[in-house]
């Protein structure tokens, strides 16, 4: 396995049964022309992990069914245009791909399948990135983990997916309690992400009762919260699960 992904030129593959193993797409071409039996192996990789630059467009064509992609933090929007050309794409993971923009991210309407989007650390789209994302319709889980300055108007356009399952607002620090009313808009949500985002009040904690479905709740860093609002929500939905506390954590980073 690639043991620093960023200085070797190799694709970093996960196969369906979960062994890695790191290899040159140069040398994948090279096996599959003279061992015409790996194909059918070739074809069971569902996962990428991979470099920047010709090995995406490579590893697509060799592997037709990949299904869910994990591109590094040097990538840019000229490969998501490449990923837009593949529309089996189910899961892509963007985390702190700072070199990518809202426009960029267009290319992503081109994946009718697309339910996993991970955008965390990627800083450099907050402001535009939710107009692009309401696009895509099919979403059912999203990562917009610190995002600093992720707005209510922005969970506005959040709340149009209406399909979202799963929502990461961890350090969304200009989240309020406003916000929190657009999400009451997302009635099959089951899991949400609160962590940090310390401008959220007692009175905020009472739009997500309307949230049928809601079964885990993380309120990490959230002192402010306080046990009665928790106990209200408890009461009004039973099967609500609330994180306020991780043993491996320590108290809020100042």
């Amino acid at each position: 396995m690639v043991e620093d992904a960023t200085a070797h030129p190799a694709l970093t593959i996960t196969l369906q049964h979960g062994c890695q193993q790191g290899i040159e797409v140069s040398s994948l071409k090279s096996l599959a022309a003279t061992h015409p039996s790996l194909h059918g192996l070739f074809r069971q990789i569902q996962t990428a992990i991979t470099l920047p630059g010709d090995d995406l467009a490579a590893a697509l064509s060799i592997y037709p069914n990949i299904s869910s992609v994990r591109l590094l933090p040097t990538a840019r929007d000229t490969h998501l245009e490449t990923l837009s050309r593949h529309p089996r794409i189910r899961a892509l993971n963007l985390r702190g791909c700072n070199g990518i923009t809202a426009q960029g991210l267009q290319h992503l309407t081109a994946l009718p399948n697309l339910e996993t989007l991970n955008l965390c650390y990627c800083m450099t789209v907050f402001r535009e990135a939710p107009a692009q994302l309401i696009n895509l319709t099919a979403l059912t889980h999203l990562d917009l983990g610190m995002w600093f300055e992720l707005s209510d108007a922005s969970l506005a356009l959040i709340s149009q997916l209406s399909q979202l399952k799963s929502l990461n607002l961890l350090e969304c620090r200009m989240i309020t309690d406003a916000g929190l009313a657009h999400l009451a808009a997302l009635k099959n949500l089951e899991r949400l992400s609160l962590r940090g985002c310390r401008a959220i009040s007692d009175a905020g904690l009472v739009h997500l009762a309307q949230l049928p479905h809601l079964r885990e709740l993380d309120l990490v860093w959230m002192e402010q919260i306080s046990q009665a609002a928790q106990d209200r929500l408890q009461t009004a939905l039973p099967s609500l699960k609330i994180l306020t506390a991780h043993p491996y954590l320590g108290p809020f980073p100042a």
